[in-house]
């Protein structure tokens, strides 16, 4: 496949996603905030037509909605935890595990409804279950990219989820040995993001400009590769 071959100034490329998908953040500062947009500003540097509707704290199912009638050539998807949009019903009807699966079935049916895409795993790995979309380009984890060796998870914590599984009175011994593994897993990644400052500061949370960059140069050697 060759959709992206050289500079093509009249595609349009829409991005949506969490804050993974905003860019670099600087926690520095008491105004937490963007200080590089990422791979909106890599992708207008090579003289791309882009729009970015990413929001910080949006779950993937938010991601999808703000999509709407956007007109675009191509949409870059930045992938997070499918527990963020987890209700509380979920967790208590079908567990944390469940849930996670059946929420990437979901979203990933959703995704597959759009022509041309681009998946990206910012804060969570992008793991397949019971249904495998056909979408052209994916790049299943930001931080086993950035960091060899590293074994992402499809886990991130969350105020969101936490609040669920907070409230449920008498969590059975399964859940709770689940919600256990799903935090270690994700407090081990956020300690991979600490023993790489040169890659995920300054906040911590999020790849920097020069992480995002060689995401970016991975994303585009993919696009022009069969």
């Amino acid at each position: 496949m060759h959709l992206f071959i050289g500079l093509n100034t009249a595609m349009r490329i829409l991005i949506t996603g969490d804050s993974w998908g905003c860019g670099e953040w600087d926690g520095l500062n008491v105004d937490y905030r963007v200080t590089h947009t990422g791979i909106e500003q890599y992708l207008r540097d090579d003289g791309y037509d882009v729009e970015n509707i990413s929001i910080g704290g949006n779950n993937n199912l938010m991601s999808y909605h703000l999509i709407n009638d956007n007109v675009f050539d191509h949409l870059i998807f930045f992938w997070t935890d499918p527990l963020r949009q987890a209700t509380w019903e979920d967790f208590t009807h079908d567990g944390p595990m469940a849930t996670v699966e059946k929420h990437t079935d979901l979203m990933m049916q959703r995704l597959d409804q759009f022509p041309s895409v681009t998946l990206i795993g910012g804060c969570a790995k992008i793991q397949y279950y019971n249904y495998r979309p056909n979408l052209d380009f994916v790049i299943p984890s930001f931080t086993e990219l950035l960091v060899p060796g590293f074994v992402d998870s499809p886990y991130m914590i969350s105020h969101e989820w936490e609040d669920h599984w907070k409230n449920i009175r008498k969590p059975s011994d399964q859940f709770k040995r689940e919600i256990v593994d799903i935090s270690e897993q994700a407090e081990h990644k956020q300690s991979v993001w600490r023993k790489h400052p040169d890659l995920f500061w300054p906040d911590w949370y999020h790849a920097n400009r020069r992480g995002i960059k060689i995401v970016y140069d991975h994303m585009r050697s993919l696009w022009n590769t069969d």
